[in-house]
C-alpha cells in the first residue's frame, strides 16, 4: 500500500504546537452521545486512557459527573509528562480536578509495547486497512509513534492498577490514546475485565481504533449502542464478558479429502462441549454425509454436490441458503481453504468466521 491510500493527519506530533484533530469539541456529536450516556448510565467507576490537555473528553466526562453530583472515581491516563501538566493546569482551571484524577504514565505494561520493528511492519509496510486515517507523513511515522510511548523511567500498566482499584469492574472506560497505542490497549483491557461495562472508542476510523471496531462487529460479547463516522468515528457498546456462547455454528469442510475429514469428524462433538446450548450444523461433500451421521452427530447437515461446484448458479444458491440460516459463528475447517468455501464463509453473514490461513487458490489471508 502506497501514500495515495491511506489518508494522513497529523495529531499528536509537536507537543508545543496541538492539534485541533486531537480535541473533541463541545457541541460534537460524540460530546453529545457521551454527556447522555453518563447522566443515564449514572457510572461510579470510570477510566479513560489519553487524557492529551483535559480539554476534550476528560472535562466532557468529568463535568457531565459533576453534574450528576454522586460519587464517583474517575481516572484518566496520559502517557507524555508535558501533555500531563498542561492538562493538570486546564483541569483545576475548570474547577475538574479532584471530579477527574489525572495519571501520568504508560497505559500497558512496558513489555508488550510495540518496537520500532513492528511499527513499521504495521504502520508502513503493510498498512492493514485503506482509507483509514493514520498519523504523521510515512518517512516520520515509525519515530513519531515510538517517541509517544518512549518514557522509560514512566510508570507502567496504569489500566492493570485502575482495573485492581475497580477489582475489575468500571461501569464506562473510554479508549483514547494514540494511534498504534489503540487496539493494543483495547485487547489488554477486554481481557481484564470481569463484568458488564460501556465501552466507548474514539477514532474508529483512523488506524487507532479500526481493528478494534471489527473486532466488537464479531464478538459477541459486545454489543453497539452507537457507531457514528462524525471525523474519525466513534462508538460506544456494552460489553459482557460472560456473553461468549455461540448460539448457531457452522462447520465447513468441502474439500472432499478424506483425511480432511478424518481431522474435523469430531469437531461437532467438541463445540458441543465447549457450547452446549448451540445449535451445530456440518456443510460437507455429500461423499461425507452418511459418515457425518454417525456419533457425534450434528444438529443438522447440509450436503453439498462437489460435483456442481463448477456451476455458478449452484454456486449462489448454496451461498444464500446458508446465508439465509443465520449462522453466529463459522468455522471454515479445511486445509488447505478453498475458494469455494471462503466464498460461503464471507457471505455467510455470520459475526465470526474462523479459518487456516492458508489456501493454494489465493495465497496467505491474514
Amino acid at each position: 500500500m502506497n501514500d495515495s491510500q491511506v489518508r494522513v493527519t497529523h495529531d499528536h506530533v509537536d507537543p508545543l504546537n496541538p492539534d485541533i484533530a486531537a480535541t473533541i469539541g463541545a457541541e460534537s456529536e460524540f460530546a453529545r452521545q457521551l454527556r447522555a450516556l453518563i447522566l443515564e448510565r449514572r457510572p461510579k467507576k470510570v477510566l479513560e486512557t489519553g487524557t492529551f490537555e483535559g480539554t476534550g473528553t476528560t472535562r466532557i466526562i468529568a463535568s457531565a459527573l459533576r453534574e450528576l453530583g454522586e460519587p464517583s472515581i474517575f481516572f484518566s491516563i496520559e502517557c507524555n509528562p508535558y501533555r500531563y501538566r498542561v492538562a493538570l493546569r486546564n483541569l483545576t482551571a475548570s474547577k475538574l480536578l479532584g471530579i477527574v484524577s489525572p495519571l501520568q504514565g504508560l497505559t500497558v505494561p512496558r513489555i508488550i509495547l510495540p518496537t520500532p520493528e513492528q511499527l513499521k511492519k504495521w504502520y508502513v509496510d503493510q498498512i492493514e486497512f485503506k482509507d483509514v486515517f493514520i498519523d504523521h507523513p510515512e518517512n516520520r511515522r515509525v519515530a513519531e509513534y515510538f517517541t509517544e510511548t518512549h518514557y522509560p523511567e514512566a510508570a507502567d500498566n496504569l489500566i492493570g492498577l485502575c482495573l485492581d482499584v475497580f477489582s475489575g469492574c468500571p461501569d464506562l472506560v473510554l479508549l483514547d490514546s494514540g494511534g498504534h497505542m489503540g487496539n493494543i490497549e483495547f485487547n489488554y483491557l477486554i481481557e481484564r475485565l470481569k463484568a458488564p461495562c460501556l465501552l466507548a472508542l474514539d477514532d474508529i476510523y483512523h488506524v487507532k481504533h479500526h481493528r478494534s471496531l471489527l473486532q466488537m462487529r464479531s464478538d459477541p460479547r459486545f454489543h453497539i449502542l452507537v457507531e457514528s463516522k462524525e471525523k474519525f468515528g466513534f462508538c460506544v457498546a456494552e460489553f459482557n464478558p460472560a456473553s461468549k456462547a455461540f448460539k448457531n455454528i457452522l462447520c465447513i469442510q468441502l474439500d472432499g479429502a478424506e483425511e480432511s475429514f478424518q481431522a474435523t469428524a469430531r469437531l461437532p462433538a467438541g463445540l458441543r462441549k465447549k457450547y452446549p446450548g448451540a445449535s451445530i450444523t456440518v456443510l460437507c461433500d455429500r461423499q461425507h454425509e452418511a459418515l457425518y451421521r454417525k456419533e457425534p452427530m450434528p444438529d443438522k447437515i447440509i450436503a453439498a454436490d462437489r460435483n456442481l461446484f463448477a456451476n455458478q448458479e449452484y454456486k449462489q444458491q448454496l451461498c444464500n441458503f446458508v446465508n439465509g440460516q443465520k449462522f453466529d459463528l463459522v468455522l471454515n475447517t479445511g486445509f488447505p481453504r478453498t475458494m469455494l468455501s471462503d466464498t460461503v464463509s464471507l457471505t455467510s453473514g455470520a459475526r465470526q468466521i474462523v479459518g487456516y490461513e492458508f489456501h493454494p487458490e489465493a495465497g496467505d489471508h491474514p
